[in-house]
């Protein structure tokens, strides 16, 4: 029986971004609204979620993946603002935006997806929007008052610069997702 690992590729923030990230969230989780809140040390920028793949697939899967990008270049990235997947309205995800190099990062999350497509994984069926995932919403308890909090709230990151994308293995666990690097792919200087 082959064995699986719950596999995604994504852009690492630095802890000094996360740190701040967790600072910025610290005041909307007082609000008591029922959100699974994304742990600072799982912070990432999601270029391709590709689901349970064979443990003998993922050497493959990183091989093609370090080709999709081997010409891409390092580039920096700033992330500023907030809001909420579909819309404030119903909100299911609570995420943070890419206000410098949201261009650059579309092309790489593009790339990723064409290498995953010819590794016969499917085709991503909505275009990529970048954002960072802080927090995800279980039930409507407190979320207008975190609507309104979150509204009223800005963030804004130091720029920092991605030099590398992850194929990562997330483990679910009760206490929420654990993130493991699996390979490390550098982009050109």
């Amino acid at each position: 029986m082959n064995q699986t690992i719950r596999t995604f590729i994504a852009v690492p923030v630095p802890d000094s971004v996360s740190g701040s990230i967790a600072s910025f969230a610290s005041p909307l989780k007082r609000l008591d609204a029922d959100v699974k809140w994304v742990r600072p040390e799982s912070l990432h920028l999601t270029l391709k979620f590709l689901g349970d793949v064979e443990t003998v697939r993922i050497p493959a899967v990183g091989d093609a993946m370090a080709e999709a990008v081997s010409e891409s270049r390092a580039f920096t990235l700033q992330l500023g603002g907030s809001g909420f997947f579909p819309n404030a309205s119903r909100p299911a995800v609570i995420w943070i935006g890419v206000t410098k190099g949201a261009g650059d990062l579309t092309h790489l999350a593009e790339a990723v997806d064409a290498a995953a497509v010819r590794c016969g994984f499917g085709a991503e069926s909505r275009p990529f929007a970048a954002h960072l995932t802080i927090g995800r919403v279980r039930s409507p308890r407190g979320i207008d008052r975190l609507v309104t909090a979150l509204s009223g709230s800005r963030y804004e990151s130091a720029p920092f610069s991605a030099r590398t994308i992850l194929i990562m293995k997330s483990d679910l666990q009760r206490t929420g997702a654990v993130h493991t690097p699996y390979r490390t792919i550098q982009l050109k200087d």
